[in-house]
């Protein structure tokens, strides 16, 4: 009977790892979290009823590789002390898939005292490119400065375009765990971003590193090469980049790219929120005639997005025209209602309560999240109501596409004080 208990608390343990490792990671996505269900579930389906038998299943080479290989997935989320040996040993494992699942697990882990033997097959030219990413990768989980000499020494040596690519992977993601900032990053990745004769691939991860960084030594660089570039993925990920660096020199070059119709979609979006996150007042009479006249409604909903991001109160009265204007289009509209409850003004509750009844699923949607971002707690029997009929799911959202679960959720954050 007690071992039938402690099997249980093994399995509820296991499955509330995802929920709390979300809650623990902001940048993580539902599709890793996903995946990480999905690993519990076939760990547990296989007999695993304690950690001792997931280190059971790890070193028994009669099982499938990709089961192992999810072992590794749940070990490292689950950061019992005693497996980490384990997870090291498996590093050397014979199959590909679970000495790739292992870097990964062993970065996750967190033991920074691993960093050695990951370095040791990110270095070897001899091992599958495959492993050398993962090992890359695994160690930017790590987020040990002793990192940052040896990759960069990859990222300035390495013939791959996928290590080079893998090392400046490696180093956003340290960065993004708010635990490691090296000034040393800078220049290197800088000269790799602006460098035409690199991989595009290696430029672009570049410069999400370098945003991530919040140096003010990218900017002058950045700004030149938005203006002149002629890639447009490398632009799109430079308006990302200057948009970390919160400085007034880069509104004016990021406001002519948003305006220029002839410049690509996405690399006008990114400007936009660029702008958003710069939270510059001056721009509103700009970002409120792009909201009403330009021709793309991609970029009308984008700015939107901006108006609400920099909280401009200005803005309220233009984004209820456009929420309450069945002629515009849906996104632009939905976007709208998002901004209005970002702003919090409370001339936009009617209107937001009305969307509630608006018949795009996508408006409602956004106006369900909008009033509980407003926090108003008016709002709560209207999404009560919205929650009881609604049985509409967005298509291609899965299961964060529920309205229901929209309206549910505004009124948690409400009813707890968020917003």
């Amino acid at each position: 009977m007690v071992l039938v208990v402690e099997t249980q608390e093994f399995e509820t343990r296991l499955r509330d790892l995802p929920h709390t490792w979300l809650e623990r990671q902001y940048s993580w996505s539902s599709t890793e979290a996903d995946a990480l269900k999905e690993a519990i579930e076939a760990v547990l389906e296989a007999g695993a009823g304690s950690t001792a038998g997931l280190v059971a299943i790890l070193n028994d080479t009669g099982r499938v590789d990709e089961l192992r290989a999810k072992v590794c997935l749940v070990l490292s989320h689950l950061r019992a002390k005693e497996t980490g040996p384990s997870l090291v040993s498996a590093l050397q494992a014979e199959s590909l898939t679970v000495k790739i699942a292992a870097c990964y697990a062993v970065g996750h882990f967190g033991d920074k005292r691993q960093l050695w033997p990951l370095l040791a097959i990110a270095k070897d030219r001899q091992q599958p490119l495959k492993l050398r990413q993962a090992a890359i990768e695994g160690a930017g989980w790590l987020s040990n400065r002793a990192m940052v000499v040896p990759l960069l020494r990859l990222l300035q040596i390495d013939p791959e375009p996928l290590i080079r690519e893998a090392v400046a992977r490696a180093f956003y993601t340290a960065s993004m765990s708010m635990r490691f900032r090296d000034e040393r990053v800078v220049e290197p990745f800088l000269e790799r971003a602006t460098d035409r004769q690199e991989h595009p691939d290696v430029r672009i991860q570049a410069l999400y590193t370098l945003g991530i960084t919040h140096d003010k030594r990218v900017i002058e660089p950045l700004i030149t090469l938005l203006e002149s570039d002629d890639n447009q993925e490398v632009r799109r990920a430079i308006g990302w980049a200057l948009g970390g660096c919160k400085d007034e020199r880069i509104v004016q070059p990021l406001l002519n790219r948003l305006k220029d119709q002839g410049e690509d979609l996405r690399v006008r979006q990114s400007c936009a929120w660029a702008l958003g996150i710069e939270e510059s007042q001056r721009i509103v009479p700009e970002l409120l005639d792009l909201l009403q006249n330009d021709p793309e409604p991609n970029i009308r909903a984008t700015v939107a997005d901006t108006l609400g991001w920099i909280y401009s109160v200005a803005a309220v009265e233009p984004l209820m025209a456009k929420l309450q204007d069945r002629q515009e289009a849906e996104q632009v509209r939905a976007r709208a209602a998002s901004a209005l409850g970002q702003i919090g003004d409370l001339r936009s509750l009617d209107p937001l309560l009305e969307a509630l009844q608006d018949p795009a699923d996508l408006v409602r949607f956004y106006a369900a999240r909008g009033l509980g971002q407003m926090g108003s707690g008016l709002a709560i029997p209207h999404l009560e109501r919205m929650a009881e009929r609604e049985t509409v799911m967005l298509p291609g959202w899965g299961k964060y596409g529920s309205l229901k679960e929209a309206a549910l959720e505004a009124i948690d954050t409400i009813q707890n004080g968020g917003g």
